[in-house]
């Protein structure tokens, strides 16, 4: 059973701990209510993906989501993971990493 629904996703993959992927998006729906609506997420590391309907099915530890196309996916260094998990977008995550963010 789908435990949600997201969009507006990366998906993250860890460079240098190359088991790890996840995903960073906003949610669309959420069956347990531990999300609301609009909210972002970023998903504990994924078990397995798969291309289903036009977007990809993810499972982690204790639930499985849809994720709407498109996603963007991303190689991320593990630095900037605690800043995408705390809620910020990975693209800014890896800016300020590299140093390279120009707020």
């Amino acid at each position: 059973m789908v435990t949600g629904e997201i969009e507006n996703a990366f998906l993250c993959k860890v460079a240098d701990e190359p088991c790890i992927t996840f995903v960073y998006g906003t949610v669309v729906s959420d069956r347990t209510a531990r999300f609301k609506s609009g909210d972002w997420i970023a998903t504990s590391p994924l078990r397995k993906y798969e291309v289903i309907d036009g977007g990809l099915r993810i499972y982690t530890r204790n639930s499985s989501y849809f994720v709407q196309a498109p996603i963007r996916e991303r190689k991320i260094v593990w630095a900037a993971v605690d800043n995408i998990r705390i809620g910020t977008n990975p693209d800014i995550a890896m800016k300020l990493v590299n140093g390279s963010f120009k707020g």
